[in-house]
């Protein structure tokens, strides 16, 4: 026995539940005095002692912060007033007010600091009412045209701003178990990029629509590179960002080349100039094509090839298992065959 249990089992006891043991093994019994063993070990050890569990939740580890959280999160039904008309924001102001002034006191225990909120958010529903046309008319009517412009964009920009801050900590929270949290940012980027394309019309969409449509790509190569390389290399997320930053790059360089040939062909008289575009569109498709290859075999295939690669990736496993478990899922059939198909000497059979 090992130090942690001599006091409950000691030599003695030890030695003769072994004495009544091997006669049963003599006999051929061995599975009942296994059996017995087994019981008596049971019985003769100390009460479980319940260890902590560790906390897979931030709130978990953190309680304080629920009411804070929460409050923030739903800070956003105060804002349907809004929807009502002109005289909505009226309604919100205080109730806005009231939810981040009481966040704010949860968080920090200080009444400064909840008068202080309250303060900030009571004029934003005020603002974000001047989007409302017959609002923004009656203001320029009144000679406060440059006012109410102003007051708009200031409340657009807060606007941007406090939904990408909410959005980050919603999702931020539920990816906070997986150790994932770097996604929730992204997301709230993209999300928020789209509330601003609706808050800002005119020219400055235009650029929006540009960023957002790169997010997207930049988001969509990230998420495939991660997938493809998380079993095979210890820091992912860093090459991922680097493949995904290149790909961005290049789909962006072959838009914009794209577009000045477009230009050129359409005021040279249909002539067709030189598509240096191709050229950047195929090195991102280039670029994508194996983490795209890649994370499709392990969507396709499931864990079983997930967790042996992971393993002979680790130390823990060969590669050997890993093309053993190929060949037995037939891709040395399937090898052959396209050889047989395509190859010169069966191609004939």
């Amino acid at each position: 026995m090992g130090y942690g249990l001599e006091g409950s089992i000691p030599d003695a006891r030890a030695s003769s539940w072994i004495d009544e043991f091997l006669p049963l093994l003599k006999d051929k019994r061995a599975e009942a005095g296994l059996s017995q063993l087994v019981d008596k070990i049971d019985n003769a050890l100390p009460p479980e002692v319940q260890k902590a569990k560790p906390a897979s939740d931030l709130l978990d580890a953190h309680p304080e912060w629920k009411l804070p959280f929460v409050l923030v999160v739903f800070s956003l039904l105060t804002l349907f007033p809004l929807f009502i008309g002109r005289w909505g924001g009226f309604v919100s102001a205080p109730l806005l007010a009231t939810m981040y002034g009481f966040a704010a006191w949860g968080f920090w225990g200080s009444n400064t600091a909840g008068y202080i909120a309250a303060a900030i958010a009571f004029p934003l529903p005020l603002l974000w009412s001047l989007n409302i046309p017959r609002n923004m008319s009656t203001l320029a009517a009144k000679g406060f045209r440059p006012v109410a412009r102003c007051g708009l964009v200031v409340g657009n920009l807060c606007a941007v701003v406090l939904f990408f801050i909410i959005i980050t900590l919603f999702v931020g929270m539920a990816l906070w178990g997986m150790k994932e949290v770097w996604a929730a940012p992204l997301f709230a980027l993209l999300m928020s990029t789209g509330v601003a394309v609706f808050l800002f019309p005119g020219k400055p969409a235009h650029y929006l629509m540009l960023f957002l449509r790169s997010l997207v790509h930049f988001i969509f190569v990230l998420a495939v590179a991660y997938s493809a390389l998380s079993p095979v290399y210890p820091q992912p997320f860093t090459l991922a960002v680097s493949a995904a930053a290149l790909f961005t790059a290049l789909a962006v360089i072959g838009l914009y080349l794209d577009s000045r040939e477009t230009m050129a062909k359409a005021s040279a008289d249909n002539v067709a100039p030189r598509r240096w575009s191709l050229l950047f569109f195929t090195a991102a498709i280039l670029l994508l094509l194996p983490f795209a290859v890649v994370a499709l075999i392990y969507a396709v295939l499931g864990d079983d090839l997930y967790t042996r690669i992971a393993l002979a990736s680790a130390g823990g496993g060969s590669l050997a298992a890993v093309i053993w478990w190929a060949a037995g899922q037939g891709f040395f059939a399937l090898l052959i065959g396209l050889g047989g198909k395509f190859g010169g000497g069966g191609a004939g059979r």
